[in-house]
């Protein structure tokens, strides 16, 4: 069974007005991993300016409700999420076991590759792990943004439990979010990114439009 809740349609923009507003940040040529990132926050920051979202909560509903993406559940699904193009809509498949925080945090992995569909070769340079470590990126910084969680956790709200609850995501998500902006020591087997490859779903690669 699903565990996100459609709470009824959001009014919201034209969907493949927003898309290309938020692809057109990516400049036609071969970017650096800083650049990547740099991007990818961009966006994120975008997408909730377009819907006018100040909440720290971002509504999924935004995403599942616009009309040339259609959201499916899986129990079937061996990874996270995947998403591909059916010729009419972009298909993002979540699974259907996993808790409603993941599932957000699917999603929103999922709509990056989703934007990135028609210039990943500018952005990765045939590079799927950079993808989707840049995806995860992307999640994090449209789920926890950067000027909320700064914020809450300088005015003491500092465990990851706590920031979970008030971003609506899962507390490694939200660790691991805490150590992306440099106000957490490592975590173990974290990478660069302060994600692990591995985090956001099994199979890295499983299901990606490309």
């Amino acid at each position: 069974m699903n565990n996100l809740l459609t709470i009824g349609a959001t009014a919201q923009p034209e969907d493949s007005s927003v898309l290309a507003t938020l692809r057109n940040l990516v400049p036609h040529r071969h970017l650096s991993l800083t650049e990547n990132k740099y991007i990818a926050e961009r966006q994120a920051n975008l997408l909730r300016r377009l819907f006018e979202i100040d909440d720290p909560v971002f509504p999924h509903e935004i995403i599942m409700d616009m009309t040339r993406i259609k959201v499916v559940f899986d129990v079937d699904l061996p990874v996270s999420g995947s998403a591909h193009w059916n010729g009419s809509h972009w298909v993002i498949v979540l699974n259907a076991l996993e808790s409603s925080v993941r599932q957000r945090f699917s999603l929103a992995h999922e709509f990056k590759h989703v934007l990135d569909h028609s210039v990943k070769h500018f952005l990765y340079h045939d590079n799927d792990k950079q993808a989707e470590q840049i995806a995860d990126y992307f999640a994090g910084c449209l789920l926890m943004p950067k000027v909320h969680i700064k914020r809450l956790y300088y005015q003491g709200m500092q465990k990851p439990s706590e920031l979970s609850k008030h971003f609506q995501v899962s507390a490694k998500a939200a660790q691991f979010r805490l150590h992306q902006l440099g106000v957490t020591q490592d975590v173990d087997r974290c990478n660069r990114w302060g994600i692990q490859p591995t985090y956001y779903r099994s199979k890295a690669l499983a299901g990606i439009a490309i």
